[in-house]
């Protein structure tokens, strides 16, 4: 289920900009979610069950060439795939 959300998300997960100004700490910041709320939603649901680095290397690992079609979304359909 997580590979299949994953694929199919156009979300974000990235670390913020390198802004060292005032800032003092030991703790890392947090990253940041980009996209679709509900995607967001999704992401971080995953992060809970397989950590974030996990659901980021993993989000890295899926590549174009692995893609057999995209069904793009419509809303007569109400969805879109992602044929790997």
């Amino acid at each position: 289920m997580a590979e299949a959300a994953i694929w199919n998300s156009s979300a974000k997960i990235e670390k913020p900009a390198d802004d060292d100004e005032g800032f003092t700490g030991t703790a890392k910041p947090e990253l940041e979610y980009q996209g679709n709320v509900t995607e967001v939603g999704i992401y971080k649901f995953f992060a809970g069950i397989m950590e974030i680095t996990g659901v980021r290397s993993f989000k890295k690992s899926l590549t174009e060439d692995k893609i057999l079609c995209v069904v793009p979304f419509e809303s007569s359909r109400k969805r879109g795939s992602i044929v790997v």
